[in-house]
């Protein structure tokens, strides 16, 4: 089975059987249909399946089915959200609104905790979401990552200093180095209140799952305890593909 998740700046691939065996295409001014071609270039092997998500342009899905097809003669699964997955309960008001990418990271989480746990997934955006001990999915919330919020600074402020600054914490001597600092204590804490809030509701803590692209730079900040998960997304994308393990695909 190989799964695809199509961003809005990264397409990504692996084999629900070799997640660690990861490869991206940063599309960088690409067209799409490049982009993709690249991306399926990359295959080490030959697909049974075919499981693809997006958030991204809808244009990127259309053409990795077509590329997909014309190369290995697949019709490609294309995953939305749905109400529910088995005892896992969509919080959203319309279901099929919520980002694919979440959804999956949200199905992944509670196909190993099996009770309450919450997902901090650290990319372009962060998202926080909380599920209740029974499967129930209460929702979320959405706010800029690291390079989001940097990329807006530099943007809104016309600095042109740049955006390659070091962490030097409270006390950075240039401006690079103060928005970069700057950036990630914001960041961190939007999560940290976030995760005070969901324990708040719960009374007590409850497990939180680290994943995304920034999780790493980000995990020092927060201020509970957290387990770090890669490749979340593409674990739940396996799962509602009818993944099972131990099989190659």
């Amino acid at each position: 089975m190989l799964l695809i998740d199509l961003g809005n700046t990264r397409f990504k691939a692996a084999f629900a059987d070799d997640l660690d065996r990861t490869w991206v295409v940063v599309r960088d001014g690409q067209d799409v249909s490049t982009a993709v071609a690249e991306l399926l270039d990359c295959c080490y092997r030959m697909p049974n399946q075919l499981v693809v998500s997006c958030v991204g342009d809808q244009a990127s899905a259309a053409e990795v089915i077509t590329q997909g097809k014309a190369l290995w003669g697949l019709t490609a699964e294309r995953l939305v959200a749905g109400e529910s997955f088995g005892a896992l309960i969509n919080g959203y008001a319309i279901p099929q609104s919520l980002g694919i990418d979440r959804w999956a990271a949200i199905v992944a989480a509670w196909h190993r905790v099996k009770g309450a746990v919450v997902v901090v997934d650290c990319g372009t955006a962060v998202t926080v979401d909380t599920i209740e001990t029974g499967g129930q999915h209460l929702g979320g919330v959405i706010f800029p990552g690291l390079q989001l919020s940097t990329d807006s600074f530099y943007r809104q402020t016309h600095n042109v200093v740049g955006a390659t600054g070091e962490v030097r914490r409270p006390f950075a001597d240039n401006t690079a180095d103060a928005v970069n600092s700057g950036v990630r204590w914001a960041v961190a804490g939007g999560i940290n209140e976030v995760l005070n809030a969901i324990f708040s509701r719960f009374q007590s803590e409850v497990p939180v799952l680290l994943t995304g692209g920034d999780a790493a730079e980000l995990q020092p900040l927060i201020h509970a305890q957290t387990q770090q998960v890669d490749n979340l997304v593409f674990q739940g994308m396996a799962l509602m593909g009818g993944f099972e393990q131990g099989t190659q695909t």
